[in-house]
């Protein structure tokens, strides 16, 4: 493979961390169950108390976190990240930062 082809592909690959992206997908739809603030702050304090407590998990890709399928499948992984996207919304519901 020459540099030209082998700096294309490099440019369209992203490191993404999978937890992250679960999480916000979790904050969306939990907090919309919660009486709750919804705007970004709350929804940003959120996600990071979240992310402290769960082991972050990388993987570079180009199709964002559609190659992370089979991990963020596995019901332990779900529940462990739905129970902490629940613990940081009571959290911020308990003490927003506004």
């Amino acid at each position: 493979m020459d540099n030209v082809m082998q700096k294309s592909m490099e440019e369209k690959m992203k490191l993404i961390n999978v937890v992250e992206e679960m999480v916000w997908i979790k904050i969306d739809e939990i907090i919309k169950t919660m009486d709750m603030c919804e705007c970004s702050k709350c929804r940003l304090n959120a996600c990071a108390i979240a992310l402290n407590s769960l082991k972050p998990v990388y993987i570079i890709t180009e199709n964002d976190a559609k190659d992370a399928d089979g991990y963020t499948e596995n019901p332990e992984f779900q529940v462990k990240v739905i129970q902490e996207v629940t613990r940081a919304l009571e959290i911020v519901k308990e003490c927003p930062l506004h």
